[in-house]
């Protein structure tokens, strides 16, 4: 399969030499090195890959119709492959996206903390609202309920718990 490269855009982020490969995009050492602001991109990163050789690892060759006609085959790295190039880079703007994926990665992990009064009120809240359940007479402020018990286990960073488990009546009128 002939492969074709694009420039491709992702938030504030742009890369130069971009081939999708089995829909997931792959760039070349060239696009990775332009990406990091190496003075001569290619060198660059051909001394990055040579220092972690499981990078390659995270690389396919591909066919690419050349400038001149000809058909040559190039190694595309797999997005893993990328971040793992910045990763092991120093440049500025390298340091720029570990700050930037340091920062999502705690984003994501942390939860937010509560004083073990609040926790108490909201836990209280939480076995109203499953109380409540049962009295509800219509589907419409049964599913209310539902939506607020959500938001109270998402506070509490539990799961919401199985409402059929628990032993509540579900044949309400609607």
């Amino acid at each position: 399969m002939n492969y074709h490269l694009n420039p491709l855009s992702v938030g504030q982020f742009s890369i130069s030499e971009c081939a999708m490969v089995d829909n997931v995009p792959h760039v070349t050492r060239k696009a990775m090195g332009e990406f990091l602001e190496y003075a001569d991109p290619q060198n660059a990163i051909d001394k990055i890959l040579e220092r972690n050789p499981f990078i390659n690892s995270y690389s396919v060759p591909v066919n690419m119709s050349g400038g001149d006609g000809k058909n040559y085959d190039i190694r595309v790295y797999h997005p893993v492959g990328f971040m793992s190039v910045v990763l092991s880079s120093n440049q500025p703007k390298a340091k720029l996206v570990k700050e930037a994926v340091a920062n999502l990665v705690y984003d994501y992990s942390r939860r937010d903390k509560i004083s073990a009064g609040l926790e108490v009120q909201i836990r209280y809240q939480k076995i109203s609202i499953i109380n409540k359940l049962d009295q509800v007479k219509t589907q419409f402020a049964r599913e209310g309920l539902i939506a607020s018990l959500r938001q109270v286990c998402q506070q509490l960073g539990e799961p919401v718990p199985d409402i059929g488990l628990l032993g509540l009546g579900v044949s309400h009128e609607r």
